[in-house]
């Protein structure tokens, strides 16, 4: 498998891991054919792996290892070994299985690792191997893509037989007459990233994210993926910092309407012709229209100037016996 490292297909998810299994990351196959800019969601599947070493279990030294109880032994002539699919226990979406690896540096590149019994050195610390029991897990993933970044929507385990199919090619002996991938990619990622590592944690979490791609690259051309379920306009990422600026321009906006807003208001009815038409308009403007005609006539700012201070607006008796409404003086007996 050439290419191992290019991230135009295969890409590890964004975030921080998955929380159960080992908190390792997720590689999944993307849509090698979306632009930059674009934003969608889309379904495909996804292969974590998770790395222990496990020499310190086992008989290793710089020339051979023996671990009886996985029934797992030979000697470092290649630089990347894996059992045959007899030895490799697969249950539902997970496969649990060892690698015996060896990797070479600069003289004391691996001086952090000779005092660990789950490796093994040689004397110039240029040459180091051990043996590590891993788990590959294969999982169904939504994803959203933004921007650059792949962000997961939904996670779910697949049955055994999908993950048999998605990293079988991996194995030896998993897919009938098939003999597994060429280990040569593989073997030059984790000698690169062995020189990267300066803890066996580190070094574990290197190697199995470099195993998780060549893993999940076994499913290109088997499986048919849903590459787009729903395309979202194109999105530009705006800097925090202009972000708020542009509120506050809106917020600024916002409050300079509704000040020029008030003073229109204040201009225009401040203006003795509308201030009559206001007074005029209102019930008690149309009571003095009906009762007091005479005065209703005269010019006005208030209502109060459309009614006489010394009369008032009711109902009376009248001499037949009737009523009516009747405009009369305060001082009217």
């Amino acid at each position: 498998m050439k290419g191992l490292s290019e991230q135009d297909k295969i890409v590890r998810l964004d975030f921080k891991g998955l929380s159960e299994f080992h908190n390792e990351s997720l590689m999944i196959l993307a849509d090698p054919r979306a632009s930059k800019g674009s934003s969608f969601t889309a379904k495909t599947y996804g292969v974590s792996t998770w790395f222990k070493a496990i020499g310190d279990d086992c008989e290793v030294n710089t020339q051979s290892w023996n671990c009886s109880d996985h029934q797992f032994d030979g000697n470092f002539t290649q630089s990347i070994t894996i059992p045959e699919a007899a030895h490799i226990k697969v249950y539902d979406n997970t496969g649990e299985w060892v690698i015996a690896a060896k990797v070479e540096g600069p003289g004391g590149m691996f001086g952090n690792f000779v005092n660990d019994s789950d490796f093994g050195v040689d004397s110039t610390r240029s040459f180091l191997a051990t043996v590590m029991h891993c788990e590959t897990t294969v999982w169904e993933v939504e994803y959203l893509k933004l921007g650059e970044e792949y962000i997961p929507q939904t996670i779910k385990a697949t049955d055994t037989a999908t993950t048999k199919m998605i990293f079988g090619p991996a194995f030896p002996g998993m897919i009938a007459g098939y003999k597994g991938f060429d280990l040569e990619d593989l073997g030059t990622e984790f000698n690169a990233r062995a020189l990267q590592s300066s803890t066996t944690e580190q070094l574990a979490h290197n190697w199995a994210e470099s195993f998780a791609k060549l893993a999940i690259s076994s499913s290109v051309g088997i499986m048919e993926h849903i590459p787009v379920t729903q395309q979202f306009s194109t999105i530009t990422a705006v800097p925090r910092s202009w972000f708020i600026v542009l509120a506050l321009l809106l917020f600024l906006y916002g409050i300079s309407g509704l000040a020029l807003m008030l003073a229109a208001i204040r201009v225009v009815t401040s203006r003795p012709e509308v201030r009559q038409v206001q007074a005029r308009m209102g019930i008690s403007g149309l009571v003095s229209a009906a009762l007091e005609p005479k005065r209703s006539d005269e010019g006005a700012s208030s209502v109060e100037e459309l009614l006489s201070d010394d009369s008032r607006v009711g109902i009376f008796k009248t001499a037949s016996g009737s009523y009516k409404w009747e405009v009369r003086s305060n001082n009217r007996e």
